[in-house]
């Protein structure tokens, strides 16, 4: 071919730059569809990400928080014909806002006058439902049982038909919880989660036992005396692992009692919220048995393990065995800081030791399971192969009477960090003075 009939091919520079320009052009418009397509996409189709096999499965809760669980009971107490049955609905009312302000389910619990009041208005009886739909609970309470063929000298007093009462007031629901002051034959059916106790609101275990002929139950500890003393139930909680169970019961009246307003209880539910923000681990009472211990199987049966030949059991048990039975209680208190160490034993073969400065008389009440008037506010973590128990007293519980003792004259308010009069002249409650 000649070469000088070939023609070059030129290309210009302008036209490489502008072919590079409308490419540019044409890749951000792909990417801008590809993404408003994902974007749409995922509003409507959950993405599915496969956990290797070592990661932690979503049923085992890798968010939960590291805090106790924790439940809030209430003692709902009023006597429908009293001046003050008013002011003491309408101060459990400020208390149910109050909670739910801090995510924190409340067991409320009536007395039978509390339903009583509660059903005769329609007014209250659409709160209760409110409450309900709100997540709390509604459970039971009383100071005792009285025989329907007898009066009824207390508006706390629980007899036979008082369980209509309890069925209407629960409405849809079940009642499953409380507190019971003494054990009737005629506890309803449905009753099955017992919160009991006074000085200290830490489990590790519930306690299954039999509350009544043929009615089990089973019992989780609260720190009881009304809302007075938040330091002690924040030290105690304070002592538990993440596994452990606080429990604390207000009374509906407020702080203290008669009215007192809610100024203790706000500070305890701003702890636990700080604590829990999401409130993952506060639960109602039956919440925290059937979504917790139950399925953890974190019960300890009194029929079991107060007649076991077991090493571990019968050296933990030491930590709590009674010297002598009382009503349902075999070998054991349900509802003390023995109960705690016995759990914690079986769970973790630990236990807290006991606290300083504790009085001779103390010491004797809690060598036969008595640990009626103990309130412990530290945990030193003891293995239980190096537990001593403390030395037997024969003459073991005392409050005066004429230089004599009964266990009824002992402080409510034992472990509220005031020293009265009466816990200074008995040398009981040295958290409170210091003796």
């Amino acid at each position: 071919m000649n070469e000088e009939n070939q023609t070059p091919i030129v290309i210009e520079k302008k036209s490489i730059w502008k072919i590079l320009f409308i490419g540019l052009i044409i890749l951000l418009i792909i990417t801008g569809v590809v993404f408003c397509v994902w974007k749409f996409w995922s509003k409507f189709v959950p993405i599915s990400i496969s956990l290797p096999v070592s990661s932690p499965t979503p049923s085992l809760n890798v968010s939960e928080p590291n805090v106790p669980y924790s439940f809030l009971a209430v003692h709902f107490e009023i006597n429908p014909n009293d001046n003050e049955a008013r002011d003491r609905w309408q101060n459990m009312v400020t208390m149910v806002e109050l909670a739910n302000q801090y995510n924190t389910p409340l067991t409320i619990m009536f007395w039978p006058g509390s339903a009583e009041y509660a059903l005769s208005s329609p007014e209250r009886i659409a709160k209760v439902r409110e409450w309900q739909a709100q997540g709390h609970e509604i459970g039971l309470h009383n100071q005792g049982c009285i025989k329907e063929t007898e009066s009824k000298p207390s508006w706390s007093d629980y007899d036979a038909s008082d369980n209509a009462l309890y069925e209407e007031l629960a409405g849809n629901y079940t009642i499953k919880s409380g507190t019971t002051g003494d054990y009737c034959d005629w506890l309803i059916p449905t009753y099955k989660y017992e919160a009991g106790g006074r000085p200290d609101g830490r489990s590790a275990l519930a306690i299954k036992f039999e509350i009544a002929p043929g009615h089990d139950v089973y019992g989780l500890n609260i720190k009881a005396g009304y809302a007075d003393g938040t330091a002690i139930k924040i030290a105690q909680y304070n002592t538990l692992n993440k596994k452990e169970i606080y429990g604390f019961v207000d009374h509906g009246e407020g702080d203290a009692g008669n009215l007192g307003g809610t100024k203790e209880l706000k500070k305890w539910l701003i702890f636990l919220y700080g604590k829990d923000p999401e409130g993952k681990k506060r639960m109602t009472l039956s919440d925290i048995m059937e979504k917790y211990v139950l399925p953890n199987n974190l019960v300890a049966s009194m029929e079991d393990f107060c007649s076991s030949d077991d090493p571990t059991i019968l050296q933990c048990l030491s930590l709590a065995k009674t010297q002598t039975n009382s009503g349902p209680y075999s070998c054991m208190n349900p509802y003390d800081s023995g109960a705690f160490n016995f759990g914690r034993c079986l769970q973790t073969g630990t236990y807290c030791q006991l606290e300083n400065g504790l009085s001779e008389e103390q010491l004797c009440n809690i060598s036969r399971g008595d640990y009626y008037t103990y309130v412990p506010t530290t945990c030193v973590v003891k293995n239980i192969n190096e537990y001593e128990p403390p030395k037997f007293c024969q003459d073991s519980r005392s409050t005066k009477t004429d230089n004599k003792t009964e266990r009824n004259s002992i402080p409510q308010f034992c472990g509220n960090g005031e020293c009265d009069e009466k816990e200074l002249s008995q040398g009981i409650c040295p958290q409170d003075c210091g003796n």
